[in-house]
Parts: C-alpha cells; sequence; structure tokens
C-alpha cells in the first residue's frame, strides 16, 4: 500500500472527554490541553485537520462530575465510561462517512471499546480490523477478573466480544475483532488472567522483556505481518505509557522499561511505509501531571510521523 494512500484525506480529530475509566483521574482533561496548545494548527500547516468537536466545551460539559468522581467499581462510574464510549463509537462512524481519516484523542483507554467499534460499524468490517495495540498493559480483563475495577483495562477484551455485553455490544452484535488481528508491543505489565487469557486465543504480544535493545523497524514490520492475514484495515491504538516514564512522564499508569521515543518514531515512519493505517488513536496524556509539556511533545511527534507531516512541524530533541 503505497505511502500516500490516507494520506489526502482530512484529519478528523475526535476527543474523548473520559477519565473515568482509569483509576487517577486528570486525562479527561488531555483532549482540551491538547486543542489549547494547538496540535490542529500545527497539523494543519501540512495537510488539513480539524477537531470534530470542541473538547474544551465538552470538558466543560463534564467538570462537575470529576469533582466529585464516583468510587470504582460503581454504577456512576460505569454509566459514565458506556456513555462516553458509545459518543465516540458515533463520533468516528460520522468522520468516515465523512471520507475523513479518524484520528481519536483521549482520554483514558477505554474509548477503544468505543472508538474501534464504531470504525467497525462505519466500514461493516467486523473481523476485518488489524490492531497493532501499542502498551504497558494489555487492556484484556473482564468485570469478573479485574483487580482494579477499571474500564480502561478491558477495551479489548470488549472488542473480542467478551464481558460486560453493553461494552462489547457498542458496534453491534458481532465481535469487532478476532484475537489473530491483534498484536500487542510494549507489554510489561500484566495479570495472571489477562497472560492465560492471551495464551489462550493465541493472541500475538512482543512482550519488552524479548525486545529490548532490538530494532524497533523490524518489532513493528513482523507485528503488522502478524496480523495481516485477511484483514482490510489497519488501526493503530497507542497508550503513551506504553513509552518509558522518562519519555512519557505524564500518564496515569507509568511503568519501567518502556520503549524509547527515537527508537518508536523511526519504527513508525517505516511502518506507515509498508502500510498506512485507517484509524489512529493516542490516550492516556495526563496534563495535570508533572512532566506535561515533554509528553504532549511525544504526542505530538508520535502524530506528526504517522500523519507524514513531520517536517517542519515537529521537533525531536532527545
Amino acid at each position: 500500500m503505497p505511502k500516500t494512500a490516507n494520506h489526502k484525506k482530512q484529519i478528523s480529530l475526535i476527543p474523548f472527554v473520559c477519565g473515568a475509566g482509569a483509576k487517577k483521574a486528570g486525562s479527561e482533561r488531555g483532549p482540551a490541553e491538547i486543542k489549547k496548545r494547538g496540535l490542529h494548527n500545527e497539523l494543519s500547516k501540512r495537510r488539513p485537520a480539524a477537531w470534530q468537536s470542541d473538547p474544551e466545551a465538552l470538558y466543560l460539559r463534564e467538570q462537575e462530575f470529576y469533582k466529585n468522581l464516583p468510587p470504582l467499581g460503581s454504577d456512576e462510574r460505569r454509566a459514565a465510561v458506556l456513555k462516553h464510549c458509545r459518543e465516540i463509537a458515533d463520533g468516528v462512524e460520522r468522520a468516515v462517512k465523512a471520507g475523513a481519516l479518524p484520528v481519536t484523542i483521549g482520554g483514558d483507554h477505554s474509548m477503544a471499546a468505543g472508538s474501534i467499534a464504531g470504525f467497525a460499524r462505519a466500514n461493516d468490517a467486523f473481523g476485518r480490523i488489524g490492531v497493532i495495540w501499542i502498551d504497558a498493559h494489555s487492556d484484556i480483563h473482564t468485570p469478573d477478573t479485574t483487580p482494579s475495577k477499571t474500564y480502561h483495562g478491558m477495551p479489548v477484551a470488549a472488542l473480542l466480544g467478551l464481558g460486560d455485553k453493553e461494552f462489547a455490544t457498542i458496534g453491534g452484535a458481532s465481535p469487532v475483532l478476532r484475537p489473530e488481528h491483534i498484536v500487542y508491543v510494549g507489554l510489561r505489565s500484566t495479570e495472571a488472567a489477562e497472560n492465560r487469557r492471551i495464551s489462550d486465543l493465541g493472541i500475538h504480544a512482543f512482550n519488552m522483556a524479548e525486545i529490548s535493545g532490538a530494532d524497533m523497524k523490524k518489532v513493528f514490520a513482523k507485528a503488522l505481518k502478524a496480523i495481516s492475514k485477511n484483514i482490510d484495515y489497519l488501526v493503530l491504538s497507542i497508550d503513551l505509557d506504553a513509552f518509558d516514564p522518562a519519555e512519557a512522564p505524564a500518564v496515569g499508569s507509568p511503568e519501567q522499561g518502556g520503549l524509547r521515543a527515537k527508537d518508536v518514531l523511526a519504527a513508525l515512519d517505516h511502518l506507515t511505509n509498508l502500510r498506512v493505517p485507517d484509524m489512529i488513536e493516542v490516550v492516556e496524556f495526563n496534563p495535570d501531571l508533572a512532566g506535561a509539556e515533554q509528553t504532549y511533545q511525544l504526542l505530538k511527534d508520535v502524530l506528526a510521523t504517522i500523519l507524514n507531516v513531520r517536517e517542519p512541524v515537529i521537533t525531536v530533541n532527545r
């Protein structure tokens, strides 16, 4: 697939103004902060980019909820996450049908249960989407296995049709993804129940213990090859906690020993020469935490690289 495919489409930035799926609130402010810092203006220097809806206005709508955030495991917390997942599913579907390239901006990673479901629904692509899940965590818990009761630890299970049925059927009755079309890159913090599920389902995984020090261009190429049979679309789902905390400190669930920005940016550039993604999402930027400026710069670098607008938009000073 040529590098220019999808790179001619307008970029639709779709905000997920929700941090209720995470243990630590704050990522719900991520999209508004990203807009404030001018991501859309910088991307627009090289190709059309616009926010589908105003994340600042959406955050103001949700502000009171986060002042008195219900406890983890509560019905109120679940209802809030489900509402936002359904909304972003609708937003992605609108973007796709308008001929735009959906780029979803979190918020926490529970977003994927809605965003990827909306993409499948828009393209009638159930079971034909490949996903490269770049993350320190596998996010494949179900309500009966999760020790934390956080919904950002469950989206992969929901997309496979497992767990909470209301999340699992956001896209429709059919499971959105097949296990053989998912590949993890960067895993280093998983629970025993998740490891069993990954093994039982035969999901591909490139754990940090295996790829630390490896050529990331080769790792990402292998990841793509592992899921490419019988897929029509490619989604990149990027949790910023996949990176080492020295590179991305302002995330809610940092894990030591992660990916290095320089290596991943080169790998992503190489990956888009092999196959251009049909949807991109970046999650878990928490502007309330120390290192927000550095983390935002990395987020911008990642998107600019994938979207082929790297020069002269971004500067990498590492």
